[in-house]
């Protein structure tokens, strides 16, 4: 296991023996990290946390912190996220609430670019790119069809891929994020290291 000297790695976590721990980085206790994680430098994940293999975690994202809900009141709530995704600088990704169902879940292959908010009981599916910026704050995606996307107000939109020209919810067009996706690239370490730090 690669941990750099500046790294706090909790003794109640359980981080795969590949996963590389880069300076600043903070681990808590209920951690699991699985095979082939990167965290580059100053990421922090809080628990309880299950994250699967080969995820790539970039400065300054906070992870599986308490939802910001004035309802939580310290429930032991979690977070799942899958394999293959690439979690780009500030992202913040909340545990789930009790009223919600317990959990945020993110699934395999996904981009969250820079800045983006994945908040308490979200459900993010497969090969979804979540662009800067962008407020994630609905519940529940099946696929990668729908999914309800808050866009920095408080209206919520269900959102709908369209299969080549980007989103559209309600005659507006969402484009930057997500038109028609590949298929997830090959299993195993190194997956999508053609987009991501090593």
């Amino acid at each position: 296991m690669s941990i750099h000297p500046t790294a706090i790695v909790d003794p109640k976590s359980k981080v795969h023996p590949s996963c590389k721990i880069g300076a600043y980085c903070v681990i808590g206790a209920e951690v699991e990290l699985g095979e082939g994680c990167h965290l580059v430098s100053h990421v922090a994940i809080e628990g309880p946390a299950k994250i699967g293999v080969d995820n790539g975690f970039f400065p300054f994202t906070s992870i599986g912190m308490a939802p910001q809900d004035n309802t939580y009141a310290g429930e032991p709530t979690g977070l799942e996220i899958g394999d293959h995704n690439e979690i780009r600088e500030f992202v913040t990704i909340n545990r789930g609430t009790v009223k919600g169902g317990g959990c945020t879940r993110v699934g395999d292959y996904n981009l969250i670019m820079a800045y983006a908010h994945i908040a308490h009981d979200c459900i993010l599916a497969e090969q979804t790119d979540v662009a800067s910026h962008l407020l994630v704050v609905g519940l529940a995606a099946e696929g990668c069809v729908r999914r309800r996307e808050q866009l920095g107000a408080r209206q919520e939109l269900d959102v709908a891929l369209e299969a080549d020209d980007g989103f559209k919810a309600h005659g507006f067009e969402l484009r930057g994020f997500g038109g028609g996706h590949a298929p997830p690239p090959p299993s195993g370490s190194g997956a999508r290291a053609g987009r991501r730090a090593r």
